[in-house]
Order: structure tokens, then sequence, then C-alpha cells
């Protein structure tokens, strides 16, 4: 016992170590290795939404399997750095380690994705992927004012090297992304370009039974806003140091500490003489695991300090107790927290289109994110989830349109006003109490249903201006339905609708999102397929992202080949 706590220290040690001497990196939320599947029917942006949103544990039962179908709904979350308007779930056969897809639409879509996964020796793993896709053509916004030419094209390109040793394994990536859009001709800012570009090494085992189970990674994360507000060429340079020790004991139970380093440095920002300030947190994450006779429970906590920015200790709960009985059901519980760090990848989740200026982003706490259920299969093919909690976020951040009234004269180094919109970052504490139910059926593979809604109660301590344009485009009810039937067996077809309504202020409610869709893909043959997905096919107007018009009626279709 004493020498795997030994093992733990020393462990944490080497890695403190190497945060500071040696910092190669990737942020993993734009890590990945893209898999394809050749029924294959893309996602656009207007089937997203950006909101912090409740973690509830996914749909599962460990004691009786269920056959769930693949459903295209609308995303919950994006990832970072990463905005995508034709993007895809990919999930790619080991048997055809090469993947193209190729698309076209309206309004002036295009949609591209190559990869291709070379096995170089048995221990050796190589994959490269590539990604362009974008839309070009007029938006009309709920007031009846057209945005013209609106654009959005992205790029996205990386390569990821794994080397398995006997008990260990190897990670080393690089990837770059490249957001080229313009704003809407009532908001201040004209074209926009946002560049991102990572390196990663990563070390874990690669054996569930060695004595210390391990996964350490150290990542470099650069990141250009090439317009703002107030400042121009603003760059952010990042260093993401963490890991994941557990030392397993005897009678199914665990003990283990998680740590994660985050670092931000910047340049080119600078507003009236005053400049970004660096911003680093330090979270340590101590924690015991018991998975054993239905119980499995987990009791931890996040211990943070906030350094530069912030100095702040920050402490939340990490804890999780679940009980499976008659071996269909699970009752769950959770207390869980921690600091989202408001680096620039983020804003651009948050919103693309958001514009900063000189009051440089907070990190985000959530202090507290309790909740309880229950979630089973009762029957084979169909599948609950109920649940209801309570979420609290210190300097909670999201961004709302306002009119804004003062500048700098560049020629007498003076304030000045002037009339223009902007969509500008707001933060404040806020918190929700929510409930909802999520419900699955699979019927022998050939019809599936998906069924879930969220009601959220959003509020703030503080009642001030603040506070309100923050919660404007918080979601306040959520309802997703697709219907997914296989007609013949090489032809899925899915047909779906999203609603999601807004808190809104006193002035200003949000028109709510109602989005139908459908996709479909045809199998031509075993290595070539069609697909097309059309998305907000009532042509309805609303915005996803504060100040910014929705796609109208939109569509894209093409081929995908793996080889």
């Amino acid at each position: 016992m004493k020498r795997q706590y030994i093992y733990i220290i020393g462990m944490m040690l080497m890695c403190s170590m190497g945060a500071t001497a040696q910092v190669q990196p990737n942020d993993t939320t734009v890590t990945r290795t893209v898999v394809v599947e050749q029924e294959y029917t893309p996602d656009i942006l207007d089937a997203q939404k950006i909101n912090v949103l409740p973690k509830v544990e996914p749909l599962q039962s460990s004691q009786k399997q269920v056959e769930y179908a693949t459903m295209l709904g609308a995303a919950s979350n994006l990832p970072a750095s990463v905005m995508p308007i034709l993007a895809g779930k990919d999930q790619q056969s080991l048997a055809f380690p090469g993947y193209v897809r190729l698309g076209i639409g309206l309004p002036g879509a295009v949609d591209f994705l190559g990869n291709y996964r070379y096995a170089i020796t048995p221990e050796d793993e190589l994959n490269v992927y590539a990604l362009f896709n974008g839309t070009k053509g007029d938006r009309d916004t709920d007031n009846d004012f057209v945005w013209e030419k609106a654009r959005f094209y992205q790029t996205r390109a990386g390569i990821d090297y794994t080397h398995t040793f006997d008990r260990s394994k190897l990670d080393l990536g690089t990837h770059i992304g490249v957001s080229n859009f313009n704003m809407p001709q009532s908001f201040q800012g004209g074209n926009q370009n946002l560049t991102s570009g990572d390196l990663h090494v990563g070390y874990r085992s690669a054996d569930d039974n060695q004595s210390l189970i391990y996964n350490l990674e150290t990542n470099l994360m650069l990141y250009k806003r090439g317009h703002d507000q107030s400042v121009t060429n603003l760059k952010e340079f990042g260093l993401l140091t963490k890991g994941d020790i557990l030392a397993p004991l005897e009678n199914q139970q665990s003990v283990g500490i998680g740590f994660q380093l985050d670092n931000r440095f910047y340049s080119g920002a600078e507003f009236n003489g005053e400049k970004y300030k660096t911003n680093h947190f330090l979270d340590l994450n101590p924690y015991y695991v018991y998975d054993n006779k239905g119980w499995k429970l987990h009791l931890g906590a996040h211990i943070g300090y906030g350094f530069g920015l912030q100095s702040k200790l920050r402490v939340a709960p990490d804890a999780l107790a679940e009980y499976g009985f008659e071996d269909h059901y699970v009752f769950y519980a959770a207390a869980t927290g921690g600091h989202v760090m408001n680096d620039f990848r983020k804003i651009e989740q948050l919103s693309p289109y958001g514009q900063l200026d000189f009051n440089q982003p907070l990190t985000t706490f959530e202090q507290v994110n309790v909740r309880a259920g229950i979630k089973g299969s009762p029957i084979t093919g169909f599948a609950f989830n109920v649940f209801a909690g309570y979420q609290n976020l210190k300097d909670d951040a999201g961004f709302m349109s306002e009119k804004v009234d003062f500048g700098i004269d560049p020629t007498l180094g003076s304030y000045y006003r002037w009339n223009d919109y902007f969509i500008s970052l707001f933060q404040a504490d806020t918190h929700n109490f929510y409930g909802g139910a999520a419900l699955d059926y699979d019927y022998q593979g050939t019809v599936a249903l998906h069924l879930d809604g969220t009601f959220r109660g959003w509020g703030s301590k503080k009642d001030n201006w603040y506070a309100d344009q923050l919660l404007c485009f918080k979601p306040t009810l959520e309802l997703n339905l697709s219907v997914t039937g296989k007609p013949l067996s090489a032809l899925p077809i899915t047909v779906g609708y999203q609603h999601v309504s807004r808190k809104g202020t006193d002035n200003y409610s949000p028109k709510a999102i109602g989005n139908l869709y459908a996709t479909a893909s045809y199998q031509l043959y075993k290595e070539l397929s069609v697909y097309v997905r059309a998305n907000n096919i009532l042509g309805q107007k609303y915005q996803y992202f504060a100040g910014v018009p929705a796609l109208g009626f939109n569509f894209v279709g093409g081929i995908s080949y793996c080889f």
C-alpha cells in the first residue's frame, strides 16, 4: 500500500516538472481521430445551439445492453475552436482506413472532409485529416433586415501519431484551424479571421491491470483573433498540462488524483494603455472509487487556485453515487463542479461572432451542479432517463448584442461617440433549477424514436443590467424529437424537430428556435454512399447566436467514399 502511494507522489512530481520544462501541446478539444460511416448524414450549423448546460450522466444501463440507433439530433455543445457549418458525426469502419466526403448545397454551401488512418507497423499508427466547409448567401433577420452576402468558411487539418509500447502508449499530434467570416452590416467589426494551432504530447497506460493507471499530457496552444471592437491582432499563447493517476486497491476500490494546470498569455491586447493580463488556474482532484455489488461510488473534490488575472481559492465537489437494481434500473445522484477557462477557444464556442474589448474575460467556476435521477432499460430497445438538479455558476459568460456609444478618435487620442451595435461579452453569477427526461426506442433496427426535453429556471443574485443581458439567451425549454426509419436496408431516413425558447428580458425576448430538419443517405455500393440533409425546412427566422440571424432553409448533399 505504501509503495503505491509513493508511486503516485513520484508521478505527480515528474508531471509538474514536465509542465514547467517541456510544453509541447494540443488542446484535447481540438484533437480528434476522424472516423466515418458509409451511411452518413451531416449536421449543419442550424442544428447547433450554444449554452452552458447542466451536466447530466449519459443514459446507460450496465446490467442490460440496449440497442441504440444512431440519431442526428441537435448538438448541445460545440467543440472549442470549431464552428461546424456542415460538420458531421463520422465513424469509420476498421476495414476502410481512408475516407473522402464531398458535397454542395444552398445557400452557397460546400462540404469536404478527407481522412486517412495508416498503420505503419502493428505498434505505430498515423492519422491525417483535412476539412473545409462553409456557406455564403443572404440571411433574413427576425426584424425584416436582410444580411446580404453572409459567409462563414472554416478550414481544419491535423496529424496524429500513436506508438504502443508493451504497457503504455505515446500520443503526438499537431492541428491547425482557420475561420473566415463577416459580421452583419448593422454590427461593427467587418471581416473576422480566427486562427488556431496546437501541439500535443501524451503518455498513458495501455493496460488496466497495472498497479498504476495513468493518463498524462501537455499541450501548447496558439490562437489569433484578427479583429475585435477595440483591438486588432489579439494573440493568445496557452499551456495546458493535465493528468490522472489511479491506484487500484482491494475489494473493487481505487484511489486517484487528477490535476490540470491552465496557463494563458496575451500579446497585442491593449485598450487605452491597458493590456490583457496573464491568466492561470491550477486544479487538483483527489478522489476515491468503489464499484461493487450494484453500487458505484466516486467521492472527491476539485481544489483550485487562480492566479494572475484572478487570485482566488476555489473548492467544488466531485461526487457520484449509483445503485443498480433488478438488472434494469439505476438510481443516481451527483454533485460536481470545476473551472472553465474562458480563453479564446471557449469564446469562439460561446459565439464566433462575439467581439472582445478591454474587459478581459474572467474564468467561470461551476460552484456546484447537484442532480439526481433514475435511468433504465426495462425492455430491449427501450431506455429512459428522468432527472432534476440545481446548478450555480460564478462569473458565467455569454454574448448579447448591444448598442454602444463610445470610442477613441485615433487622430486626437480622445473619446468620441457613435451609434453602432456590438456582440459583447457579459459575465455575472447565475444559477438555475432544471429537470427533464429522455426516451429512446429502437424497434429491431428498423424504426428508432428519440424524445428529450429539459426545463430550466435561470436567475441571478445580482439583479442588474449585466445579469439581464447574460441571461437573455439562456435556454428555458428545450425539446428534441426525431424519428429514424429504414424503408430499405441501405436507406436510413431521419426527420426531427428542435425547439429552444430563451429567457429574454423585459425589453427583448428572442424568438424561439424551431428547426424542422430531415436527413437521408443511400448506400450505392459497399464503399460508396450518397447523402442529403435539409435544415430549417419551415424557413423560420431565429438566432442561435445573439445578434446573428440563422440560416433560412438550407441543405447540402453529396457523396462519401471509403477506401
